[in-house]
């Protein structure tokens, strides 16, 4: 259906428990990029290999779902972050600071609970 796009991956930490334990080697460029590779085989939506790992739009999915359930019950939208921080007014950065901790601390306790107690559990909810 189109060009491929690679995906630039930079690696932030080389876990020291990531050794090969047989080889004593610490895994190179090479192996990450390998590792991605299959990665890209395993999306579940599509029977062909996707532009990047697979872990990637999973967490989109969730980061997807989340927004709606946010958006369900706290139908005021949030103020326009760039407008915060443009401006020198500390007041309003702490506003939409309240505002997202307001929202986290309801989704953590309230609507993952529910989740969590429903059929959904066990399930590929996100896919």
């Amino acid at each position: 259906k189109g060009t491929s796009i690679p995906c630039h991956y930079h690696v932030l930490h080389c876990d020291r428990h990531l050794v090969n334990p047989a080889t004593r080697l610490a895994p190179d460029a090479e192996d990450f990029e390998n590792v991605t590779y299959q990665l890209c085989h395993l999306y579940g939506r599509a029977d062909k290999v996707v532009s990047y790992a697979t872990p990637a739009y999973l967490a989109d999915h969730l980061a997807e779902r989340g927004k709606l359930h946010l958006e369900a019950h706290f139908p005021d939208s949030l103020e326009d972050p760039e407008s915060v921080y443009a401006s020198s007014d500390n007041s309003n950065e702490s506003k939409l600071k309240e505002q997202v901790d307001e929202r986290v601390c309801w989704f953590n306790s309230n609507a993952w609970s529910k989740m969590a107690d429903t059929s959904f559990q066990g399930r590929h909810y996100f896919l």
